[in-house]
């Protein structure tokens, strides 16, 4: 699977939020914000990923 780094899909979840901000339209709004949060799921499941195939299973290694 081609997946991208958790630190480029953050980037794109911050762009979206940027964009959010300069936008007066609620409905692209939503469209921008909903986007910034799957960003950053996408994200978040990226590093438990990387975590588990580096063998760390939870905050503590045990």
């Amino acid at each position: 699977m081609n997946e991208q780094s958790a630190s480029h899909l953050r980037a794109q979840a911050a762009w979206c939020l940027k964009l959010v901000n300069s936008i007066s339209d609620k409905r692209t709004r939503d469209i921008l914000q909903q986007s910034a949060e799957e960003f950053e799921n996408e994200a978040r499941r990226h590093d438990l990923s990387e975590a588990k195939g580096n063998g760390v299973v939870g905050p503590r290694n045990e």
